[in-house]
């Protein structure tokens, strides 16, 4: 294939859609997508392969591949945040708890609340759980909470980390 050079906000998004591609496929049983898988399934999807010097180092987008991969994990955790709270299945179990409740007293009501907040936990978790994403979510608050305060939130954006001028915002590399 050709050479193709890309502009790093370009090269940024198809590393971080192709990883979470992979994450959603995989989880993270075997760990975080590395730069070869990823690399790998860009070129299966017929795209021109990128390259460790086009993402590592100065003035480019990751100072190493687990700088990459937190970045990619970050990315999974808003990408589930941003679709997991607007799910149809919970709107409709809303509706229809909403429209059966009896409100015709304090304790009716009371029994209605109870069974509205039992009946949306019930659908959230189920639609959460068809969503891939969801096991990413899961892994990685189990290893942060499993961490017994050793984990240090030691992750700063990546234009902080290449030594760039601040103010570096959120989401750019």
């Amino acid at each position: 294939m050709t050479r193709v050079y890309r502009a790093l906000p370009v090269l940024r998004a198809l590393m971080l859609e192709h990883g979470l591609a992979l994450l959603r496929d995989n989880g993270l049983a075997a760990g975080a997508p590395t730069f070869a898988d990823v690399f790998d399934h860009i070129e299966a999807a017929g795209l021109p392969r990128a390259t460790k010097g086009s993402l590592l180092g100065p003035g480019r987008l990751w100072a190493s591949q687990r700088h990459y991969q937190t970045d990619l994990e970050i990315h999974a955790l808003r990408t589930w945040a941003a679709t997991t709270f607007e799910v149809p299945e919970v709107e409709q179990q809303v509706r229809r708890t909403l429209a059966e409740a009896d409100v015709s007293s304090v304790a009716s009501r009371r029994l209605a609340f109870a069974e509205y907040v039992r009946a949306v936990g019930r659908s959230s978790f189920e639609a959460s759980n068809a969503d891939p994403l969801w096991r990413v979510f899961v892994a990685i608050w189990a290893r942060v909470m499993s961490s017994q305060g050793r984990f240090t939130a030691n992750w700063s954006p990546p234009c902080a980390r290449l030594g760039r001028a601040p103010p570096c915002r959120s989401g750019t590399g």
